[in-house]
Formats: C-alpha cells, sequence, structure tokens
C-alpha cells in the first residue's frame, strides 16, 4: 500500500499576499478556469477593478454559454457585512447575471441571505458563494480549492452542462442562419446572435420582426411582434395578409403574427440548410409584406397612428 500523507492547510496569505494586488489578478488569469470548473459555468474574462458608484468590482466576466455578465467579488477571511453590500451593489449597477463571492469561509446569516436572494430573484439573478482554500502534501506546492457554499436552488453541474449545451448550439444556429443572410444579400440583417431561442432582426419602426425555435416540439418560425391596437388593425387584414404570404397565419400569441414549419429539428445539423432557407425566405417575405402596410397604418382613417 502508498504512504498516505497528511493534507496541510495554508495560510491564504501564504499564497497571495495581498487579495487586490495578488489574488484578484490570479483569479482574472489561472484561476478563473478552476472558478468554472467548480461552478459548471464558461467563464471569461473581461476586466478587473470595474468601477461601480463609488465601489470598484474585483472581476467582470462572462458567460460565454449565454453571453451574460458575470461579477466575483472576493475576499480574504470570513464574509462580512461590508461585502454583502458590495455585492448588492454591483447587482444593481451592472446587472449581472450572475454574481459570485469568493471567502475563505461564510457566516450562516450570510449563507442565509444569498438563499434568499436567489429564492426571491427567481431567474433574473444568480448568487453563489464560493470558499477558497490554499493545502498542500508535505513539501508540495501550495494547491488551491474552490468550494460551493452556496448556489441557486436545483443547481447542479448537470442541469447546467446541458444548459450551456443548448445556448451553444443555439448559438451556432443563430450564427449560420445571420451568415447565410449576408451570403446571399439578403435585406435582412440580424442583431448579435446569443444563446437563445429567438433571433430577432434589427428593428425599425414600432414592430419587431425576427426567428424562432422550439427544440421539443421540433418547430421553427418566423414571427412579428406589435402592440396590441396595431395587431387588431392587421386581423382586418387577415385575407390579404394570407393571400400575399402564401399561407395561414397564426394569431395566438396577444401580439404576435406568425408563420411555423413542424417536423424541423434545430438539434440535427444535417438539416439546417434546408431549415436556414425557409426561415430567410419567410422573414424576407414578412419585411416585404408588413412594412409596406404598417407604414400605410399612418395614412388609413381606420387605423392606429404609429
Amino acid at each position: 500500500m502508498s504512504k498516505l500523507v497528511k493534507l496541510e492547510k495554508v495560510e491564504i496569505t501564504d499564497g497571495w499576499k495581498n487579495e487586490a494586488q495578488n489574488f484578484t489578478p490570479w483569479l482574472a488569469d489561472e484561476g478563473l478556469p478552476m472558478l468554472a470548473e467548480t461552478l459548471g459555468l464558461n467563464l471569461q474574462i473581461v476586466n478587473t477593478e470595474v468601477r461601480v458608484g463609488s465601489f470598484w468590482a474585483d472581476v467582470h466576466a462572462r458567460n460565454t454559454a449565454d453571453d451574460t455578465d458575470v461579477v466575483i467579488e472576493n475576499q480574504f477571511g470570513k464574509s462580512d457585512h461590508k461585502h454583502l453590500g458590495q455585492v448588492l451593489t454591483y447587482a444593481a449597477g451592472i446587472t449581472p447575471k450572475t454574481i459570485i463571492w469568493i471567502a475563505e469561509t461564510f457566516t450562516e446569516e450570510h449563507i442565509d441571505a444569498l438563499n434568499y436572494l436567489n429564492k426571491i430573484t427567481k431567474k433574473r439573478f444568480r448568487f453563489f458563494g464560493v470558499t477558497i482554500t490554499l493545502y498542500r502534501i508535505e513539501n508540495s506546492n501550495i494547491a488551491p480549492l474552490f468550494q460551493i457554499a452556496c448556489k441557486p436552488q436545483n443547481w447542479t453541474h448537470e442541469t447546467q452542462r446541458v444548459e450551456n449545451e443548448t445556448k451553444q448550439l443555439q448559438m451556432k444556429y443563430w450564427t449560420a442562419l445571420s451568415n447565410l443572410a449576408v451570403k446571399e444579400n439578403s435585406l435582412v440583417r440580424f442583431r448579435k446572435p446569443y444563446g437563445k431561442n429567438f433571433i430577432d432582426c434589427e428593428q425599425r419602426d414600432k414592430v419587431k420582426i425576427g426567428a424562432y425555435h422550439n427544440i421539443n416540439r421540433k418547430e421553427i418560425g418566423v414571427s412579428l411582434y406589435i402592440e396590441v391596437e396595431y395587431l387588431n388593425w392587421l386581423k382586418e387584414q387577415c385575407e390579404t395578409l394570407e393571400r400575399e404570404l402564401y399561407e395561414d397565419i397564426g394569431w395566438d400569441h396577444p401580439s404576435q403574427i406568425y408563420l411555423s414549419q413542424n417536423e424541423s429539428d434545430p438539434r440535427d445539423e444535417s438539416q439546417w440548410g434546408k431549415q436556414h432557407q425557409w426561415l430567410l425566405e419567410k422573414l424576407e417575405l414578412f419585411n416585404q409584406v408588413f412594412r409596406p402596410m404598417l407604414h400605410k397604418l399612418n395614412a388609413s382613417d381606420n387605423a392606429p397612428s404609429l
């Protein structure tokens, strides 16, 4: 049997003399992949020491899975009210999706506070409490260990892995559609693709035209969102619209007109070429049919004014 040795805990200042001058730069470089692995997130550094009001956030990062902001606040020693206040300030000032508070230990009161914040903010924010500890074995180099002290309810690496994979697929799916529009010199142009189930075209007037997919239903579609009073006027033009679009229009959503195609699985990349051609064709048709009609709203006595 191999000789077993004792795992020795090391003072945090043996690894980093100063939290701001030494630990934060390390965290933004070598430490970020370790922290990301611990939490099951895809983290990419944006900046350090970011000003928020009269405070400075230690690390500003991005979750590349859904392209959302992440703020990391770290401290040596036990969690305190000052840093809890800073965490809340950053949530309001930078409006990140994920807030990570790192300390050597957390008091029960601060764990309760983070749990409460996760409960009342639901899916708008994610609050993590993470401990940092240094260890060595005999005369080995010092090794850092991140451990989760507090996390959102039902958070697991597996659920986050599935979420990340889905968002990465969505990002890739919409990027391919956007590239197709450029390649074919389409008049349709898209906003920046994100890991979501929809993508919007560049907005004009008071309407929003875009594409969407539903992975579970294996459905893709294009839609137009407009304020309800305008939608009611357009419903009166239903026969004209369906004649020009060559298809029956869906009106289920209170402020949405859409066309959809079933048996189109966005997870099957072999179908993407056909799916993207259909989406681009319908988006161009929506643009062609709806833009002139919406511009005429002002000229109609029976239509609301845009």
